[in-house]
């Protein structure tokens, strides 16, 4: 997984591969403000994105829920996100980052 927190937005731009043996198709994505526990992303249902074996997904887009605020603000500049990414297998993912690896 690798991302990025797209300057001067509320936008996350999300790469997938998968490296396992059989299609993943992906369900929900939540990305978390640790610090304050607010869910910024709710991404599920209807939108599901299925990666084939040893292939990438296409970028996923995802606004983060923010209002006008964007990533270089202190308040969301100096936090860290935890993003995690559910299967429709109940596989589930989770990684922690910040914007521009601060």
């Amino acid at each position: 997984m690798a991302l990025r927190f797209e300057p001067g937005t509320n936008q996350i731009i999300l790469y997938l591969a998968n490296i396992g043996t059989t299609e993943s198709t992906i369900e929900s994505i939540t990305v978390v403000q640790i610090e304050t526990q607010n869910i910024l992303v709710d991404w599920e249902n209807g939108v599901s994105s299925t990666i084939q074996i040893k292939e990438s997904s296409d970028p996923i887009f995802l606004t983060a829920n923010i209002g006008s605020h964007t990533w270089n603000e202190p308040l969301y500049f100096d936090s860290k996100y935890k993003i995690s990414i559910t299967t429709s297998k109940g596989n589930f993912f989770s990684t922690v980052a910040s914007p521009f690896n601060t």
